[in-house]
């Protein structure tokens, strides 16, 4: 029998995401992670040993309530006991992201993956949640975004949720890189770009002659594009004048209305 949220869900359910780690060469930090047993679990241990402490017997041995609990149980792959937005709409927490995690989640990868000290890098900061736990765990943190609102939230949530002043600093300046050497001049590119896009314009789809194709930055060069030939694109006339130095997802929005 499905209850609450399920019964309303007009997809497939999604119970749980699949979370993916990496590391390189070197070992990785490991803090096993443990929860809080189950009550069910913990009624368990109702005989009392000499001294006053409640414990159970099993096969031959004792264990001890209050060793239990400080242990915690071993989180296993399905973590339950942490909420999903979809589960709980109204938490307090949500400030509207749609990419939203709960902090919970982040705390728990957090210190598991990490020691107190520790760098902590989110290269794709949001709504902050990954810095608001690393701040409120001792751990050094560092985000990036290219949403001016990232950084609002940074600022925001770590006043109101950890009740203190922030020490975020901003950056607006865009890095330059020192390590690419002197690139040629990027339209230069223009046959190779023809014969990757089949003479297609990689806005619209349309074919047309090369004289008819305009070299363009993928990310423009105000925005941290380079030139190199990766972030480089061949757009018609219109579609070039529609997407100005502005971002594709713009041009491909502007296409479908």
């Amino acid at each position: 029998m499905l209850s609450g949220f399920k019964t309303k869900a007009k997809n497939w359910i999604r119970g749980h995401d699949t979370i993916l780690f990496y590391c390189g060469e070197s070992a990785f930090t490991w803090n096993p992670p443990r929860q809080e047993h189950g009550q069910k679990y913990l009624d368990r241990f109702d005989k009392v040993a000499e001294d006053g402490r409640r414990y159970f017997a099993g096969r031959g041995n004792r264990r001890y309530l209050d060793e239990v609990i400080a242990k915690g149980k071993a989180v296993g792959d399905v973590w339950s006991d942490i909420m999903s937005f979809q589960q709980t709409p109204t938490a307090k927490e949500k400030v509207g992201y749609p990419t939203q995690k709960p902090l919970k989640l982040l705390t728990r990868i957090l210190l598991a993956s990490s020691n107190e000290g520790d760098v902590v890098f989110d290269p794709f900061a949001g709504c902050a949640t990954t810095c608001v736990a690393a701040e409120a765990n001792f751990r050094q943190w560092a985000g990036i975004d290219i949403s001016p609102k990232a950084a609002e939230l940074v600022d925001r949530r770590i006043k109101d949720e950890l009740g203190g002043l922030s020490k975020c600093i901003q950056r607006k300046d865009i890095p330059k890189r020192t390590d690419i050497g002197k690139l040629p001049p990027y339209k230069t590119h223009r046959a190779a770009l023809y014969g990757l896009q089949s003479g297609n314009c990689n806005g619209c789809g349309t074919h047309f002659e090369t004289r008819h194709l305009h070299v363009d930055h993928i990310i423009a060069r105000n925005k941290g594009g380079t030139d190199h030939i990766e972030n480089l694109q061949l757009l018609c006339g219109h579609c070039k004048s529609v997407k100005g130095d502005r971002g594709m997802e713009y041009l491909k929005a502007k296409l479908q209305l």
